[in-house]
């Protein structure tokens, strides 16, 4: 779960997708990795602690990543289809939503 987290698939059901991944599974040595219903069923049982502890995991992991490669930005995609508006989605009032924006990571 942890390297299908790393590997930017954040949705449980990724995990369809990455359950017989030859590269995951060659990598940590297993026929095949977690199913989508198993990961459901972890992360429907966090609680608040172990969401802390999770978040604190996953920080620690990005630490170890960066410090062998760290990246040279990082891109936020933000997904503006459920926002409610009275303007066109091609309307100027909106198209700011659609320009993209580079953040250094200096």
């Amino acid at each position: 779960m942890f390297y299908q987290i790393l590997g930017a698939y954040f949705e449980d059901d990724c995990a369809d997708e990455l359950t017989n991944a030859p590269i995951l599974t060659a990598v940590l040595a297993k026929n095949a990795l977690a199913s989508q219903p198993t990961l459901s069923r972890f992360f429907n049982r966090l609680d608040d602690t172990t969401l802390n502890q999770f978040y604190d995991l996953m920080r620690r992991f990005r630490k170890v990543v960066y410090s062998i490669k760290k990246p040279e930005m990082i891109l936020l995609a933000l997904d503006s289809t459920l926002l409610l508006s009275k303007h066109s989605i091609a309307s100027p009032e909106r198209q700011w939503i659609y320009q993209a924006v580079t953040i250094s990571s200096a």
